[in-house]
């Protein structure tokens, strides 16, 4: 490994080592490229107490606003304990700083703020919340999960009885939740139904009178839909809404986002469809 070869010169005292593995020779996924390196990294760290070597440099490029080609791998490596002696940077040598529980951006878009939050969706006050769910089954770190795991099996029940008479949405109570309404809905496993279903969401919203709603990353999760198509068109789905429809109710779009990554693309597809 490279690290050796360095640590074999004693005057060598610090390395600088650019984003392995995500270029078209390997092209691995950005999240399994960061960990192998920086599972690989801290080994050499852990194995060579006494090392030369003190100091490994991994640089990322800093992207544009609207990038989000490294956006994985640097997370990745920013959620991994790599210890001291292991940086993450910038090309300027700068910091990257670790996307923490609650930030958010914002943007408007006429009357409707549209927000994303990195965060849990289970913990919004909203008047309602959004729960993706194909209303059969789900895995334990689904969206689905947490919320029919926090209301109990009645809402369960009433929820699949509603979905089985054929409703699309369906409208239930969100005791103990901080939420005031849950809006169960499903996407039939197709991307391209999520354009759609964004618009009946926020339609049924401004039906009802709500004046805030909290939506995932829906198909992000247990459909494993790209995040970047799934922001794509979401946000192009409530910039459709919002230039068509004169809002009288609804004010405030939150987009719940449950990882870093998602996070950061999500904001980046923010920034692409609103000023």
């Amino acid at each position: 490994m490279f690290l050796d070869q360095c640590n074999s010169v004693a005057a060598v005292k610090s390395v600088a080592v650019s984003a392995l593995g995500t270029g078209a020779a390997l092209n691995f996924p950005n999240e399994l490229a960061a960990t192998i390196m920086g599972e690989e990294i801290r080994s050499f760290v852990e194995r060579h107490p006494q090392r030369n070597l003190k100091e490994v440099r991994i640089v990322i490029k800093q992207l544009q606003r609207n990038e989000t080609a490294y956006i994985a791998y640097r997370e990745k490596l920013l959620a991994m304990n790599l210890g001291q002696q292991i940086k993450l940077c910038k090309e300027n040598g700068g910091s990257f700083i670790r996307t923490v529980l609650g930030q958010h951006t914002q943007k408007k878009a006429g009357r409707l703020t549209v927000s994303v939050v990195y965060g849990d969706i289970g913990e919004e006050s909203t008047d309602a919340i959004v729960n993706s769910t194909n209303f059969a089954t789900w895995g334990p770190h689904s969206v689905a999960a947490r919320i029919f795991t926090a209301v109990g099996p009645d809402i369960l029940k009433t929820t699949r009885e509603a979905h089985g008479t054929g409703c699309k949405l369906v409208l239930t109570t969100a005791v103990p939740l901080p939420c005031k309404w849950i809006l169960h809905c499903n996407c039939g496993g197709k991307l391209n139904n999520i354009p759609d279903l964004v618009l009946e969401i926020l339609a049924k919203c401004e039906h009802v009178g709500l004046q805030s709603v909290a939506i995932p990353a829906i198909g992000a999760g247990e459909c494993k839909f790209r995040p970047e198509d799934v922001a794509c068109h979401m946000m192009k789905s409530i910039s459709h809404f919002t230039e068509k429809t004169n809002l009288k109710c609804l004010s405030c779009v939150r987009l719940i986002t449950y990882s870093p990554y998602i996070y950061h693309t999500f904001c980046a597809e923010l920034r692409k469809h609103f000023i």
